[in-house]
């Protein structure tokens, strides 16, 4: 089959699945965060970069290698529709402490009405740390991502992750959700920025298994 017709055919199949999820939008009731999830995923299939949205023992896996922030903010990157935001909130964190990134204005839009008291910034996740010293925000108590960050570019990698450590307190971990054995942060831009990786924790419940990385000062 040629490549126009083959991509011709995806993008009417997409846009057919598209109608369907939006049509059944309004009668989506306890499953109106997933839906959302896949409605996104087919307008933006390279910004939302996964196919299913985040299970909450994932979340639970990576609120028990955040530990305890002692009442220190915290930054999620990537927040989606909140299967992470929900955990950290079930595990004790304060939902004036939470600050929640997500670049996808409909995720953000929701976020905000779902979880009340926790900051929700409509940012990319390298715009956050100019933010947050310009308004001379405290130090985090950790950072926690989905951002598909295995995808990005070195530059963006450094960007990003330098920029957290600008924020973040000195104990602090930037802690990174993936479905690859290998970190998914390159190995000279952790340690060019003067951290140290472990695979702190497998979910193997999840599809595909997911994989918690830590990054922290060395």
């Amino acid at each position: 089959m040629p490549k126009v017709v083959a991509l011709e055919k995806a993008q009417a199949l997409r846009a057919q699945a598209q109608r369907l999820l939006d049509s059944v939008s309004d009668y989506a009731g306890p499953f109106s965060s997933s839906l959302l999830f896949w409605q996104q995923s087919l307008r933006n299939p390279v910004q939302i970069c996964s196919v299913f949205p985040s299970r909450p023992n994932v979340g639970k896996s990576m609120c028990n290698v955040v530990g305890d922030c002692k009442g220190k903010p915290v930054i999620e990157l990537g927040a989606g529709t909140g299967a992470v935001t929900r955990q950290l909130l079930s595990n004790g964190i304060k939902a004036h402490d939470l600050t929640a990134v997500e670049l996808d204005r409909e995720f953000s839009h929701y976020l905000s009405r779902k979880y009340l008291g926790v900051e929700v910034l409509n940012l990319g996740a390298e715009e956050v740390a100019d933010l947050w010293l310009k308004r001379k925000s405290p130090k985090v108590g950790a950072v926690v991502s989905t951002l598909p960050i295995k995808l990005f570019d070195e530059d963006l990698q450094r960007q990003i992750l330098g920029s957290m450590l600008d924020v973040m307190d000195e104990g602090a971990s930037f802690v990174q959700l993936t479905y690859r054995l290998k970190s998914p942060i390159m190995k000279e831009v952790y340690e060019d920025l003067g951290l140290k990786a472990s695979r702190a924790s497998v979910v193997w419940q999840s599809i595909p298994p997911a994989f918690i990385w830590k990054y922290e000062r060395a």
